[in-house]
Order: C-alpha cells, then sequence, then structure tokens
C-alpha cells in the first residue's frame, strides 16, 4: 500500500512541477498580448487623433 501511494505522489509531483511551467509560459505570452496590445491601442490613437484634426 505505501508503495502505490508513493508511487501516486511522484506521478502528482510530476504533473504538478509540469503544470507550473505551463502556467509561467502561460503568464509569459500573456505578459506579451498585453503589451501588445498597449502598443496598438497607443498607435490607434494617434492615428484617430490624426484623423480628427484633419477634418
Amino acid at each position: 500500500m505505501n508503495t502505490k501511494l508513493l508511487k501516486k505522489v511522484e506521478e502528482l509531483t510530476l504533473y504538478l512541477l509540469q503544470e507550473h511551467q505551463k502556467n509561467k509560459l502561460q503568464e509569459e505570452q500573456l505578459r506579451k498580448l498585453k503589451q501588445n496590445n498597449q502598443q496598438l491601442l497607443f498607435k490607434f490613437n494617434q492615428i484617430d487623433q490624426k484623423l480628427k484634426s484633419k477634418r
């Protein structure tokens, strides 16, 4: 019984480590997407201001 429990604990530990790594990657992707979004919003606002000033 102890051997089975130990094996299960090891499996779950490995699973948690993998999930943690995936989470870190997703957080980095999200950070980059947010940064991209901010840049695009800034550019959009610049273009919008130029168009409004030409009217």
